[in-house]
């Protein structure tokens, strides 16, 4: 791949496309990792992805366009990383038009008829990922180890989460991003992964793990 972004494992796939190489999938395949456990090293993480989306573009975005029409793999991954910058630029055009348009009137009319837009737009963005979690919820329900109350819970929040992906994306564009890694505080075995009463009982007693990578990340600035 010679130069490693921010996000190998994209770059990887997007190599991979560009190459005609076909990536494999197992539906039935179990994978687990340990997520980031605060909003603020999930934030971090997200701003690598995004910026690591970014530089992709710039790096194979070009090819990548080219070719997207006549490889379906191609356009998979351009519909993978180019959702962010779409993101970013419409917020702030959004953003921009709202504000040209409740300072240039003092008509309550206009003004509510706004306030109805952006409640509308709330309401649409907030469905479609309700949904998506609603679905997830009711296929995973076992396999999501935190108590009922607070599935319930994080389904209501993840659109509200997912809304942040809105001002990461546009940070990205004017900040240099590092690789630093995630602090995992829990370390277990299969075995006590699969047996989810080991897992809950041992949750908070687990020694620190650091999870470290020893690949250097030579970063594209945008």
């Amino acid at each position: 791949m010679g130069v490693f972004l921010l996000t190998e494992d994209i770059q990887c796939s997007v190599e991979m496309a560009l190459k005609n190489k076909k990536i494999g999938y197992c539906g039935s395949a179990e994978l687990y990792d340990e997520q980031p456990e605060t909003f603020k090293q999930s934030w971090r993480q997200r701003e690598r992805w995004a910026k690591g989306f970014l530089q992709v573009f710039k790096k194979d975005g070009k090819e990548l366009t080219q070719k997207m029409f006549k490889r379906h793999s191609c356009w998979d991954m351009f519909s993978t990383i180019f959702p962010s910058i779409i993101i970013a630029f419409s917020f702030i055009l959004g953003l921009i038009a709202t504000l040209i348009i409740t300072l240039s009137t003092d008509d309550l009319e206009v003004l509510s008829k706004m306030w109805k837009i952006v409640i509308g737009l709330f309401v649409y963005s907030y469905t479609p990922f309700f949904i998506i979690g609603l679905v997830t919820l009711l296929t995973e329900w076992k396999k999501i180890q935190v108590k009922p109350f607070k599935k319930i819970f994080y389904l209501f929040t993840f659109p509200l989460f997912m809304f942040t992906y809105v001002p990461i994306s546009i940070v990205v564009f004017f900040k240099k991003v590092e690789w630093k890694p995630i602090e995992h505080k829990a370390s277990f075995t299969l075995q006590e992964i699969e047996n989810s009463s080991i897992v809950q009982n041992n949750i908070t007693s687990a020694d620190p793990v650091i999870e470290q990578d020893d690949e250097e990340v030579k970063e594209i600035n945008i």
